[in-house]
């Protein structure tokens, strides 16, 4: 499940004039993890909006953790004409906001290899999207991208025993 968020920091929210708080956002996510446990959620992180403090990155990044985000699809801020946030001042360091945004995606990349630990030794549904050379890609329940030596076509499912795991699960055996 993906959330647009755009930060963990209620403050940085508020000047966006998103109409939630990271309380309700967290009680949204407890709510959902609570009813589907195995369900992942990503989120849209905007890096280094005007006037973002190395606190309010800092909020954002365990906002990120304490919730266990599968992926983070993160951005730096850049202006955009005839929008309210280019007269928002100060406007953060290009590099500044580079390198908070290099900080989400490691973080995001940790918690997404700590969620694909968890599959190695087990076996998945995969619903096969397409072939590469005698290779199945395709996705789980999850949503999580899984490829597999198999020559399955696009739109069956199979069951596969997880190997392991690049920025992709690993299968090596396909059980069904």
């Amino acid at each position: 499940m993906h959330i647009s968020l755009q930060s963990g920091c209620n403050r940085i929210l508020n000047l966006m004039r998103r109409p939630y708080n990271i309380e309700k956002a967290d009680r949204v996510i407890t709510k959902i993890k609570t009813a589907v446990p195995d369900l992942l959620i990503s989120a849209d992180i905007i890096s280094g909006f005007p006037t973002e403090t190395d606190a309010d990155h800092n909020e954002t990044l365990t906002f990120i953790e304490k919730n266990n985000l599968a992926h983070v699809h993160a951005f730096p801020y850049s202006e955009r004409p005839y929008t309210d946030a280019i007269n928002i001042k100060p406007s953060v360091d290009v590099a500044v906001r580079k390198k908070r945004n290099d900080e989400i995606i490691r973080l995001s990349e940790a918690l997404r290899n700590a969620i694909m630990d968890k599959y190695i030794g087990n076996d998945v549904e995969i619903l096969v999207e397409k072939q590469d050379n005698g290779i199945a890609i395709g996705h789980t329940a999850t949503f999580l991208t899984a490829t597999v030596k198999s020559d399955a076509a696009p739109g069956s499912y199979i069951i596969a025993h997880v190997c392991g795991h690049d920025e992709n699960l690993i299968a090596n055996e396909i059980i069904l």
